[in-house]
Order: structure tokens, then C-alpha cells, then sequence
């Protein structure tokens, strides 16, 4: 008895009144029956929980929720009587609403050369709002997808005098202003290097612009080169805008010119939509190797929708890509007519799926599983090759050289558990790759093959306030142990 009075007066002191008792129990542990709500509003809840501090603040906490998340911030709940029965407790709990809470300011703190009349439009939150709990998460994820400023949480609120208004204080940190990001890897078979260099500026003019210009040298003859543009707008129902012009010089094979453009809006708090227009120009550099020359115009629509945090060590969540492209391609008259005389052109459809989940395993011990499908459909029995999707690499098949394979359609799965530490992950990785693609034999009739290809390996990354360092050995069951590919990347800021 002494038991059970004692534990009582520690968890519900001092407002609990011990009242019309009727038994302690027989060494039994108590169970909360239900709670019975008074004050602003009458209610019962039948809870059927231990009788502890934990079960009362879930208890409590699910009471209080409703009126919260409706605008009621600082509701509160007393707990004025007790009563037990056997081994089960009653609560009676006074409710207090408290005033009806709306937001008064938005107080952006931390920036110096970021335009804050952005960032409070990207939180979402207008003036006048109810403020509840579902409006501060809403807010917290929305701000911590802006890519060029840290967000710091959490989000504090400071109640003015009467407590029917409150201001709202987020706090960032501004990224660097200058972003390079580099790779290069190893080919022990060809024995030369393969290399990528992407130069950033970010946060343009305070505004959130960025732009980019990024050169690639995926083997011996295969160059890229691409310049990005994104900025923000609003009031046209769109979030973002950006633009692309790039080159793919191939030598001996075609050379390609394209630009693009994109729409993206904010649909929910985690799904973005985007809508986008294309044109490519690409020219036969060896027209006697059937490579053709022609124009192609496309429209594409996307979805992207991720919960991860950590872009760089993240130990939990998701990220997926959708993108779906229709395109109009139509061959130049010098390079190839139909049997009839009449300009060849093909409608077409492209669809890329890219799904990552993180998962957290055990203590450290986490686990990343990729799936990635590449999908093109055109009624031409043989494309050009640069139509073709190119798989090897990293970002694709590692263990495998840079664009090792060519393929209408691809399914790529990527299995790699990690080590985590504070300041990057320790890893191994298992590509898998089904291929297939279309090919010409010998008596010119056409064939369908399917390959299915793995790589492995391990790695380390290493990541800081403003860089990060990726290594890693890649090998294939036909690769010596002794002649792995090494691929090495860097990022910084400055």
C-alpha cells in the first residue's frame, strides 16, 4: 500500500488529490482505465495503459493534440482527482484551451547576404495564420529543402503580451557561395584516366540562383560539357525554373547539341512536380558507321519526393525520382530518307525511376538498397547510339569502365550496407545490371540480346562542414584482384 501511495504522489504531485479510493491491489501494478476530461470541454478516453509517467504523457499528449493542431498552441491539461479500483486508476483531468493562437511575425535570423523576403516565402507561412503544431512541421520541412542555406532547429515561438499572438524566430546558416565538385578514376585495362569537374556558384545576388558549368571526360573521345541556370519564382503556381545547355562530343561516332528548360512546383511537403520542354540537335561524324544525323523535340514531366535531411551521411529515409519524356526525332534529308523518298521521323517515350531508401540496422550499422529502370521505347528497329542509354560506372554499374555498355532498357540494383561514424561511412557495394538491347547479325536480320552483369566493392567517405571525400575500389568477376577500378571524389565550398 505505502508502495503504490508513494508512486502516485512522485508522478502525479502535487495536483493529484487521492480520492474516493477503494483499493490499492494485492502487489499488483496499476493500469490507467480511462481519463476523464472537465473543464473547456467534457469527454472520456478509454486508454487501458501501465500506470506510469510515460503512458500518462502519451495519454495527455493525444488529448492536447486536436486542439493544438487547431490553433489552441498552448492548451494544457491538469490532473485534479484520482480514484482506484482494484489494480486499474482513474484520471480526471482539467482541460484549459487557452486563446486562440495566430502568427504575428516571421523573424528570419542568421543571413547577411541572403534576401529574407525569399526565405519567408519558401517557409510557406503567411501572416495570420493559426499557428499549430502541423504549420511548425510543415514550415521546418520546407526550409530545410532550400539548398542554399542550413536551416537550424527548431523553430521557437515567442507569445506576445495576451497571448492571442505569437512571432515566429527561424534561425539558418548561409552555405558557402562557390561549390566544385570533382571525380576521377583509374582504368587499369585502358590504361588511362576518366575525370568530371562541376563548378557551382550558389545563392546568386542573395536571390537563390545557381548556376553551373560542368565538363566530363567519360573514356578516351567521350566528352561533356553542361551549363545550369535555376531560379526562384512565385505568384505563377510555379517554385523554381531552370535551364540546361549541353554538348556530347563522341568522337567518331556523333557529336549533340541540346537545351531544355524546366518548370517545378511544391505540390506537398514532400513531393515537387516538374514540367519541361527540349531540343537536341546531333550530327553524324561518321555517316559510312550508319550513324545518322537529326533533331529531336521532347516534353517531359517528373516528380520528385524525398524525406532525408542528411544529404551527405544520411542514415534514414527515401528519395525518388520520375521521369517520363515524349519525343518527336525526325532525320535530316542529307542522311537518311525512307525507302520511298519521304523524311523519316519517329515518335518516342523515355521513363526513368530511381528509388533509394536508407535504413538504419543496428547501432551503426545502416543499409542503402537502390533500384534504378531505364526505359526506351521507340518503333525504329535500330536507334542511333546516342539514343541509347550507356551503363557503367559510377552512378550506374560500378566495377565496370565508364559507359562500358549500351542498352534500350536497363534495370540497375545497388545494395550497400554501411558502417556510420560522425563524420562519413564505411561501405560495401553489390551492382547488379539486367541489359537489353537491340543488334544486327551478320545475315542483317535483328536481334534482341539480354546481359546481366555484377560489380562489387568497398569505400569510405569522409564528409565535413564544407567538403566531402567519396574512394572507392570496384571490381567484376572478369577484373584481377590486383587491377581494380578506382574512382576518387571530391566536393568543397569556398
Amino acid at each position: 500500500m505505502k508502495r503504490y501511495l508513494y508512486l502516485i504522489f512522485i508522478l502525479l504531485m502535487p495536483s493529484l488529490l487521492l480520492a474516493d479510493v477503494d483499493s490499492f491491489g494485492d502487489g499488483k501494478s496499476l493500469t490507467i482505465d480511462s481519463i476523464y476530461i472537465i473543464g473547456d470541454t467534457e469527454f472520456t478516453n478509454n486508454v487501458n495503459l501501465p500506470f506510469d509517467q510515460n503512458s500518462i504523457d502519451r495519454s495527455i499528449n493525444k488529448i492536447l493534440k486536436p486542439f493544438q493542431d487547431s490553433g489552441y498552441y498552448y492548451a494544457s491539461a491538469e490532473i485534479v482527482q484520482a480514484s482506484i479500483t482494484n489494480d486499474k486508476i482513474n484520471l480526471k483531468i482539467n482541460l484549459n484551451k487557452g486563446p486562440l493562437l495566430t502568427v504575428g511575425k516571421v523573424v528570419i535570423e542568421g543571413l547577411k547576404r541572403s534576401n529574407k523576403r525569399i526565405i519567408k516565402q519558401l517557409t510557406g507561412i503567411i501572416e495570420s495564420d493559426t499557428l499549430n503544431g502541423s504549420l511548425l512541421k510543415q514550415a521546418s520541412l520546407s526550409v530545410r529543402k532550400i539548398d542554399y542555406v542550413s536551416f537550424k532547429p527548431p523553430i521557437e515561438v515567442l507569445p506576445r503580451p495576451g497571448f492571442t499572438k505569437a512571432d515566429l524566430v527561424l534561425n539558418f546558416e548561409e552555405k558557402k557561395p562557390v561549390s566544385i565538385m570533382a571525380g576521377g578514376g583509374y582504368l587499369p585495362d585502358n590504361k588511362e584516366m576518366v575525370w568530371n569537374l562541376d563548378f557551382r556558384l550558389n545563392n546568386l545576388f542573395g536571390s537563390g540562383r545557381k548556376a553551373s558549368i560542368k565538363s566530363e571526360k567519360k573514356e578516351k573521345g567521350h566528352n561533356l560539357l553542361e551549363l545550369y541556370y535555376r531560379q526562384f519564382i512565385f505568384g505563377k503556381g510555379f517554385s523554381s525554373i531552370e535551364f540546361n545547355a549541353s554538348t556530347r562530343d563522341y568522337r567518331d561516332l556523333f557529336y549533340e547539341f541540346s537545351i531544355s528548360s524546366c518548370l517545378k512546383a511544391d505540390l506537398l511537403n514532400r513531393l515537387t512536380a516538374g514540367v519541361g520542354i527540349g531540343y537536341r540537335s546531333v550530327e553524324a561524324d561518321n555517316p559510312l558507321e550508319l550513324q545518322v544525323s537529326f533533331s529531336s523535340y521532347s516534353a517531359s514531366f517528373s516528380i520528385h519526393s524525398s524525406n532525408i535531411i542528411d544529404q551527405y551521411n544520411p542514415e534514414q529515409g527515401y528519395r525518388l525520382d520520375w521521369v517520363i519524356k515524349y519525343s518527336y526525332r525526325k532525320y535530316k534529308n542529307d542522311t537518311l530518307q525512307s525507302s520511298d523518298g519521304i523524311l523519316s521521323s519517329y515518335n518516342e517515350t523515355r521513363l526513368n525511376i530511381n528509388l533509394g531508401w536508407y535504413q538504419h540496422i543496428f547501432k551503426d550499422i545502416m543499409g542503402y538498397t537502390g533500384i534504378k529502370y531505364l526505359g526506351y521505347e521507340t518503333p525504329e528497329e535500330l536507334p542511333p547510339i546516342s539514343e541509347l542509354f550507356f551503363i557503367g560506372g559510377p552512378g550506374t554499374l560500378r566495377g565496370f569502365r565508364s559507359e562500358q555498355f549500351s542498352a534500350l532498357r536497363s534495370a540497375i540494383l545497388t545494395v550497400e550496407p554501411r558502417y556510420r561514424f560522425k563524420s562519413g561511412n564505411l561501405f560495401l557495394f553489390y551492382d547488379a545490371a539486367y541489359l537489353n538491347n537491340r543488334v544486327k547479325e551478320s545475315d542483317f536480320t535483328t536481334k534482341t540480346n539480354e546481359d546481366f552483369h555484377q560489380g562489387f566493392g568497398f569505400g569510405i567517405t569522409l564528409s565535413g562542414s564544407y567538403r566531402t571525400v567519396k574512394l572507392s575500389f570496384g571490381w567484376n568477376k572478369d577484373l584481377p584482384i590486383d587491377q581494380p577500378y578506382l574512382t576518387i571524389n571530391l566536393s568543397t565550398d569556398i
